[in-house]
This record gives C-alpha cells, sequence and structure tokens, in this order.
C-alpha cells in the first residue's frame, strides 16, 4: 500500500512540474516577414449574344 501511494505521488508532482511555464524569455526568437507579391490573372471567357429586332409600327 505504502508503494502504490509513493508511486502515486511521483506520477501526480511529475505532472505538476510539467504543467509550468518557464518562457520569461524577454526577446523570444520571432521572424519578421514584410514584402508585396502579384500575380498576372487570365480572365475567362465571356460569350455575348445579341439580337435586335425591327418593330414596324401600323398606322391607319
Amino acid at each position: 500500500m505504502k508503494k502504490l501511494l509513493i508511486l502515486i505521488n511521483c506520477f501526480l508532482l511529475l505532472n505538476a512540474k510539467a504543467q509550468t511555464s518557464v518562457s520569461n524569455n524577454l526577446y523570444p526568437k520571432t521572424i519578421t516577414v514584410t514584402g508585396t507579391a502579384e500575380m498576372e490573372i487570365v480572365p475567362d471567357e465571356i460569350y455575348v449574344n445579341v439580337e435586335l429586332r425591327e418593330v414596324k409600327e401600323r398606322r391607319t
């Protein structure tokens, strides 16, 4: 029973230590990227159907 309690305590202590945060670094490693990019886009084909109708009016 005593060995079981020691084993449980060790397990709990290891888990508690794993949860602590050590990153108190004032200058964290970062990468800053700046720039521009351009991309030429080819337009899709557009089909246009135009229909003209003439209407003759009848005058009586």
